[in-house]
């Protein structure tokens, strides 16, 4: 699976409340490229900032 797939899923994960598998699909979205979309990267950081902040 990519890390567009990754991204989309966790956002999909995280609308009912699944932190724990949206944070697990963001990590592995941006592990192997940080930058794997120009817009959707930035994003992808964002949300994963809000769900580690949630802690």
């Amino acid at each position: 699976m990519g890390a567009p797939f990754r991204y989309h899923r966790a956002l999909i994960n995280q609308a009912p409340g699944r932190t724990g598998a949206a944070r697990t699909d963001l990590r592995r979205a941006l592990d192997p490229d940080p930058h794997f979309h120009p817009v959707d990267a930035s994003r992808a950081r964002t949300a994963l900032s809000r769900i580690e902040t949630v802690r």
